[in-house]
């Protein structure tokens, strides 16, 4: 016999049960359970690690028979029974699910949604913008920009495949910078612009992401009309990080290069750092 009937034959048994009354003339609500809506619906999801794109959903609610589950990448919608898993693969996106929770005599829950990010491959950069007349300033590390970076005082540097591809940082490439030993203390990078950038409020935060296997100094001059020198430490190693630099206080200045240290003044060790995703940005 088809589910759906069986359900349809309960709710109209339990529906005739709650009509009648007991031996004292009272509606007899022993059954009312039967009509109640699952409550407490959550849905747990796990997202794999291994770049597969691969993620385990399991909803669960208080009372539930089954769950209605829409995936949020337009793919069918998918029905399972309570204590069951789906396992999807996604492709690197942000997704939102829906999860609608049904109890035996198929009433539902309130819908309920959750959001996730899935990581299934790197990300290729395509393309930049160095022209301070065509917006704010954004640098991403591709092979064929692999002169955007000046080594100055025996630095090396070069675009590279990323070495901890994660959350944090999901470029394919990014650029690695050596300090070579026998290098200058003051080694370090210099990036000419196409035109001045103009520190307003729609740009005014510089940011770029660093990544070393030991924390580092990152020290960096903005070159214009004026020079504003500032550093920003990593606290953590083995791992991306975002360092943030606050031009809040030169609105009006101006930047046409601007020069990056590691460590800058410290003996070159041949230690090895990373960086990417270069952004001169309003916060």
């Amino acid at each position: 016999m088809d589910m759906r009937l069986i359900k349809i034959l309960i709710l109209i048994c339990v529906t005739a049960t709650l009509n009648s009354c007991d031996s004292d003339g009272l509606r007899d609500t022993s059954f009312a359970d039967f009509l109640k809506a699952p409550t407490n619906v959550g849905v747990m999801i796990k997202v794999s690690t291994d770049f597969s794109g691969t993620v385990q959903i399991t909803p669960y609610a208080d009372g539930a028979a089954s769950f209605l589950v829409d995936l949020g990448d337009g793919s069918e919608a998918q029905e399972i029974s309570a204590g069951l898993e789906i396992n999807h693969t996604y492709e690197t996106g942000q997704y939102e699910i829906k999860v609608v929770a049904f109890s035996t005599t198929d009433v539902s829950s309130i819908e309920i949604t959750d959001s996730f990010f899935v990581l299934s491959s790197c990300q290729t950069e395509t393309e930049e913008n160095i022209d301070g007349n065509a917006g704010p300033l954004n640098i991403s590390v591709v092979n064929r920009f692999q002169n955007n970076f000046t080594p100055i005082g025996g630095l090396t540097t070069r675009p590279t495949s990323n070495p901890s591809i994660s959350l944090s940082n999901i470029s394919c490439n990014v650029q690695e910078v050596v300090r070579t030993s026998g290098c200058s203390a003051f080694a370090g990078l210099i990036k000419p612009f196409s035109s001045p950038f103009l520190i307003s409020e729609d740009s005014d935060t510089f940011s770029l992401d660093v990544y070393g296997e030991q924390t580092v100094d990152v020290n960096i001059l903005f070159v214009g009309a004026d020079i504003f020198n500032i550093t920003q430490s990593t606290t953590s190693s083995g791992e991306w990080q975002k360092l943030t630099y606050d031009l809040s206080s030169y609105h009006g200045g101006s930047i046409s290069r601007i020069l990056i240290y590691f460590d800058k003044a410290q003996a070159c060790d041949d230690s090895i750092y990373y960086f990417d995703n270069i952004q001169l940005l309003a916060e």
